[in-house]
């Protein structure tokens, strides 16, 4: 699932509605237009939802939703520190062999620094 499926999910279950089409809640962060990143958007979104509304609570959220027992996981918890768990790391970039030899040169050159 995407960040931004997962935000349409848990709109839909807010909303009580299949059909959402969009929300007008100026309160909830998942509708902040001026955090453009969705899995920013989630980030500030579960701030607000943890009791002590810090680092720490998002950092201990096991994803179950409060004051409900029917066992429902928030869609939006993989996503809670902002990054996206989808997302492949980067690939370390390797330097040429020819720029390693320059560089060498450049640096030997330059030894009264």
């Amino acid at each position: 699932m995407t960040a931004k499926q997962a935000i349409i999910n848990e709109c839909r279950w807010c909303n009580n509605s299949l059909e959402f089409r969009g929300c007008v809640s100026e309160s909830c962060e998942l509708n902040n237009i001026e955090i453009r990143s969705s899995v920013k958007r989630i980030k500030a979104h579960c701030l607000t939802c943890v009791p002590s509304q810090s680092y720490q609570g998002v950092e201990s959220c096991d994803g179950q939703v409060a004051n409900f027992d029917d066992g429902r996981i928030c869609p939006l918890h993989p996503f809670r520190f902002g990054k996206n768990p989808n997302r492949k790391p980067r690939k370390p970039q390797k330097l040429s062999e020819a720029f390693l030899k320059a560089r060498q040169a450049l640096l030997s050159q330059n030894k009264h620094w």
